[in-house]
């Protein structure tokens, strides 16, 4: 039998602190006045790190505790303790080169009253950063600004601590009435299940069980320098932040120490809206943390790092849960979709439909349109305005033409059919309309609400689906108060098909109609592309089918598979360079115009 003798690690500091400060006042931001005690609770919080002392009942325990600033005692703890397990010298060579650090997770607790806010998930989190801290990571004696002379470098190297993995255990005890409730929780935290056998405990009143589970960290390569960060780093929905001050500054911790940021609220109203939001989605409305350089906060979520970019960078703030998470959504972007549902009745789709599908425009080619399209941007909502308070940060964006063209050569590099490359050429043309109608369609476009754009589309004259996006706009639509476009059929006959049903007004739509009214000989998959690929709700979510047939079932996956192409390309495209007219004109004599030709699509269009 092998016998094993355990020692813990040298002491540490008996009490390390990262406090939350109040966050009081106002800021004033586009005009407007903001409490942020609407943001978080009135209290403040404090995380307190303790190691050892009387209370400790294990060897190398500490304890994580979260203090509220306006009442005595935690509200949140973690309890657990380490210590590295030595191989004796009766084992084997291998054994003696795999020494490991044994931890045991003892208390995990949240008070029932401040439950559903993922405190016990923060707590947990910075137990594991600890430990890794502790054993798996060489930074005891890191410093960004370190810096020697080569000669005295290697004795350096050799003072580097040595590294253990670290195997971690606790006891999930749960509530049999809430079978797998617990052990969900520890599974999203990165533990498994570390035996099968269940120890069921009654205390009388409660039936309980309890399951072994264990987390590992492994220790970083030895040749591996690794920097210094703020342990709440790892927990991406929490920053690590002090709240300080009347003025609502904001503070997080860099390595090169704490640097101060402004929360700026960036309002879903305009100036043309009728009323303000309900206070249920103003929730999800939007912010800006600038510094006094006048760069923004930013979190990349594969790394969970910090970092300072000139184009702002938009936060999401949920006062109810206390947190602050980074988005990929932009004020462009909610404002395009809040007036969408504001517009896009079933009246309105039927008087664009009037205006339009005369088609009395003018004549163009479809390769001339393509020119036109160059001059707007592939990422419209990419694009930030000059605004006072946030600065000037416009960033160029590569244009819709390039966008296009390179989908089109990804289906070919792909071997789609010919025809799938040509619709990823045309598919976006529907904006060229702002060139052709500068006066209305275009001015419109500039001031309240660009319909050419490609955003995710619905059906009118029915009830949307609860999934659509930005659903928390429905409300501006006048539709929903009237009985007949509330149910799932709306004014369409059963299964009638997408076919026989009016879809939101946009510029695919009307590329659709284009390609219909100029008798073009493509297939019916690809017409099915270019009209449904932002029905998103029915080839991504399954909706519809009340109203969707057996011929729309066979479009589905043409028009999934062509909408993943698009959303393939629109993430390679984001730092490309944009294509050349010399680049264009080559492609489109050497391959493009020849498949134009094969299916009628090269002649003078009328739009």
């Amino acid at each position: 039998m092998t016998s094993r003798n355990c020692t813990p690690p040298p002491a540490k500091k008996a009490k390390r602190e990262t406090s939350w400060r109040s966050w009081k006042g106002e800021l004033e931001a586009n005009g407007k006045r903001f409490g942020l005690q609407d943001l978080l609770p009135g209290f403040t919080l404090r995380l307190e790190h303790r190691e050892g002392g009387a209370l400790a009942a294990h060897r190398g325990e500490e304890r994580i505790l979260l203090f509220r600033s306006d009442k005595p005692g935690a509200i949140a703890k973690i309890i657990y303790s380490s210590e590295i397990e030595h191989q004796s010298s009766q084992s084997s060579v291998a054994e003696l080169q795999k020494d490991i650090a044994q931890a045991k997770i003892h208390v995990l607790d949240v008070k029932s009253q401040y439950r559903g806010r993922d405190l016990g998930g923060l707590l947990f989190s910075e137990a594991m950063t600890n430990l890794r801290s502790k054993y798996c990571n060489n930074d005891d004696n890191e410093d960004d600004n370190f810096n020697v002379d080569d000669h005295l470098k290697s004795d350096y190297n050799h003072k580097q601590k040595q590294l253990y993995d670290v195997n971690c255990s606790l006891d999930a005890e749960e509530d049999v009435t809430r079978h797998g409730k617990l052990i969900d929780f520890y599974m999203r935290l990165g533990c498994h299940v570390a035996s099968k056998r269940v120890q069921y405990i009654s205390d009388n009143d409660f039936a309980y069980r309890k399951v072994h589970m264990q987390v590992t960290l492994k220790a970083a390569a030895p040749t591996t320098k690794q920097k210094k960060r703020s342990s709440l780093l790892c927990k991406a929905s929490f920053l690590p932040v002090q709240l300080v001050g009347d003025a609502g500054k904001l503070t997080v911790k860099t390595s090169a120490g704490w640097a101060i940021f402004v929360p700026i609220h960036i309002s879903d109203e305009s100036d043309d809206s009728d009323g303000i939001l309900p206070q249920s989605d103003s929730s999800r409305s939007l912010w800006v943390l600038r510094s006094c350089h006048g760069t923004f906060l930013t979190a990349d979520s594969a790394s969970k790092c910090f970092s300072c970019t000139k184009l702002p960078s938009f936060w999401q703030a949920n006062g109810s849960n206390l947190r602050l998470a980074c988005t990929s959504d932009t004020p462009p972007r909610r404002h395009h979709y809040l007036q969408s549902w504001k517009l896009q009745t079933y009246e309105y789709v039927q008087s664009m439909r009037l205006t339009f599908l005369n088609f009395s425009l003018g004549k163009a080619t479809l390769f001339e349109a393509l020119g036109w399209i160059h001059a707007f941007p592939a990422y419209p909502f990419h694009v930030w305005c000059s605004d006072d308070n946030i600065g000037s940060s416009m960033v160029s964006s590569p244009s819709l033409r390039t966008l296009s063209v390179l989908m089109a050569e990804a289906a070919r590099d792909e071997g789609l059919p010919d025809w799938v490359q040509l619709v990823a050429l045309f598919h976006e043309l529907g904006e060229a309309v702002k060139k052709l109608d500068p006066n209305n369609t275009g001015k419109m476009a500039d001031s309240i609400y660009d319909w050419t754009i490609s955003t995710r589309s619905r059906v009118v004259g029915c009830a949307t689906p609860g999934c659509a996006t930005f659903s928390e706009f429905r409300h501006f639509n006048t539709d929903l108060l009237d009985a007949r476009y509330s149910s799932d059929k709306g004014v369409y006959e059963s299964n009638c098909g997408l076919d026989n049903v009016l879809l939101q007004w946009s510029g695919s739509e009307y590329m659709y109609h284009l390609l219909r009214h100029n008798h073009t000989a493509l297939p019916s998959e690809a017409l099915a592309m270019v009209r449904y690929f932002l029905l998103g709700d029915w080839h991504e979510h399954h909706e519809y089918t009340s109203i969707t047939n057996e011929y729309d079932d066979d479009m589905l996956q043409w028009v999934s598979d062509f909408d993943r192409l698009r959303r393939k390309t629109r993430l390679e495209c984001l730092d490309c360079v944009d294509v050349s007219e010399e680049q264009c004109a080559y492609l489109w004599e050497s391959h493009y115009s020849q498949i134009a030709a094969k299916y009628g699509c090269d002649h003078l269009f009328e739009w």
